[in-house]
């Protein structure tokens, strides 16, 4: 009995140590398989003859040029057998669809799109080993609209229309400009725009649902308007060096939008331009930013926003109803704004400028050092329940507590003498406010869906200030005119 236990033990030993041996051998096959390294090495003999083949045709053709004019060679993207057997006679069948030339020099291409005879990785390891490049593989210029067929005229340049079926799309170099609509509205998925495309036109990609991946190149100094909106599969952008500025909703409504890199010379971000991009939670401004246009960023996912010493103009509700946002801060050493509490101030804190529509506040008290709520300051914070003005406030801007839905109480001060423009719009709750009589200018529909407000004026009816607007009062439920404090 003890020996038959021995024996079994010494069995296990031996089948670990055979298991152990075995998985040795296979590592060590696998590294050094002779099949592998046979393939290799025909892969890349094969290729040499080719480069070789290919220096000895172009030395001829260049001793052939006496005027020195020739043109270097260029094959069609992933040419025939019987084309690359012109320039290099011992070209085989089996390298079609992966090699070919460009100015002169052997290339490999490895498509997006599935190809027959496709250039592997392993082969496209072989190749960079050797030093050839991989060539992009452009889309057939058939597949679009030019603005001419003369290349002398500068619009030959211009791509007018996507007319083609493909999904993966690389903009042939041809293209300097794309137009206006270019590709409105297609189902494509990607997008590649090469060195020498300057300008995306307005709408140049609008509503491209389908749209994942976009590569732009640094020649790009012009995004234009609504050029990717409703773009609302794109899930990141970086923007070149060479752009300044963003223009009116070039981003917006690109509803998966999370990542945006900008330029460090970017200088301006206009009225829009990624306004509903709702997973946008972070974007870094660089120090070169100047200007940020009304609405650029409204009802993002920004959860902070830092705003650099350089911007020194901010218009109404550039961050308006993002309802994330907590918190915006600013460099210390700007010289036009300032940050209290999270809350967005001019630098002397003379006016408001942005509350953060996230901020977890019920109520909030302006001081006194304020004379100016700018437009949009308040847009979408429904949060806020109770707001005191303080004694100095003299100016409400335009939609500066619209979509305030929970808001039910506001004081008006004695100070005040204007109410702008749909002021408070949608404050729905809002159930009385006081207008005193130092008031001379209320804009059109200022209390615009505000369905059960009562407003009680200090002013006679029959003194009306000519500063109030017809409809004023826009759809409040009820106005009382003589009233007294």
């Amino acid at each position: 009995m003890k020996n038959k236990g021995i024996s079994l033990i010494v069995l296990i030993i031996t089948i670990i140590v055979v298991i152990v041996l075995a998985s040795v051998v296979i590592l060590t096959i696998s590294k050094n398989n002779p099949l592998r390294s046979a393939k290799e090495a025909t892969f890349k003999s094969d290729v040499r003859n080719f480069q070789d083949e290919l220096s000895m045709y172009v030395g001829n053709q260049v001793l052939m040029d006496y005027g020195g004019t020739r043109e270097k060679i260029e094959t069609d993207d992933m040419p025939s057998t019987e084309i690359m057997k012109s320039y290099i006679e011992s070209f085989s069948s089996k390298y079609e669809n992966k090699l070919g030339i460009y100015k002169d020099e052997l290339v490999y291409y490895k498509p997006d799109e599935d190809v027959k005879n496709k250039v592997t990785d392993e082969e496209e390891k072989w190749l960079q080993d050797l030093g050839i490049k991989k060539k992009i593989v452009e889309t057939r210029e058939e597949s679009f609209e030019w603005g001419s067929d003369d290349p002398n005229n500068p619009e030959y340049y211009t791509l007018t229309k996507f007319i083609g079926g493909e999904t993966n799309v690389i903009v042939p170099t041809r293209c300097h400009k794309v137009g206006n609509d270019a590709f409105r509205d297609s189902k494509i998925t990607s997008v590649k725009l090469q060195e020498g495309v300057t300008n995306i036109g307005t709408m140049g990609f609008y509503n491209c649902r389908n749209l994942v991946n976009v590569s732009l190149p640094n020649s790009l100094t012009t995004i234009s308007t609504f050029a990717f909106s409703i773009c609302s599969n794109l899930k990141n952008i970086t923007i070149p060096k060479n752009v300044k500025a963003i223009f009116t909703c070039a981003f917006s409504n690109c509803d998966k939008l999370e990542e945006v890199i900008l330029p460090d010379n970017l200088f301006g971000i206009h009225n829009e331009a990624f306004k509903s991009c709702k997973n946008l939670k972070t974007i870094k401004l660089p120090e070169s930013i100047g200007y940020i246009g009304r609405q650029a960023f409204c009802d993002t996912g920004l959860t902070s926003i830092t705003i650099p010493k350089s911007l020194n103009n901010i218009e109404g509700g550039a961050f308006s109803n993002c309802k994330e946002l907590v918190s915006i801060n600013v460099d210390e050493n700007n010289s036009t704004y300032t940050s209290v509490d999270g809350v967005l101030y001019t630098k002397t804190r003379g006016g408001i400028v942005q509350f953060p529509a996230g901020k977890e506040l019920e109520s909030y008290i302006i001081d006194n050092n304020v004379e100016y709520i700018l437009n949009n300051a308040f847009y979408g914070c429904d949060n806020l329940k109770s707001i005191t003005l303080g004694n100095n406030v003299k100016s409400i801007g335009e939609y500066s507590f619209m979509y305030c839905s929970n808001l039910t109480d506001i004081n008006i001060p004695s100070s005040l003498e204007e109410i702008k423009y749909n002021s408070f719009g949608v404050c729905s709750n809002l159930s009385n406010i006081y207008i005193p009589a130092n008031v001379q200018k209320i804009g059109s529909i200022a209390f615009h869906m505000c369905y059960n407000l009562t407003i009680d004026c200090e002013v006679e009816e029959s003194n009306i200030p000519n500063g109030w607007s017809g409809n004023w009062y826009g759809s409040a439920k009820a106005v009382n005119y003589g009233v007294k404090k």
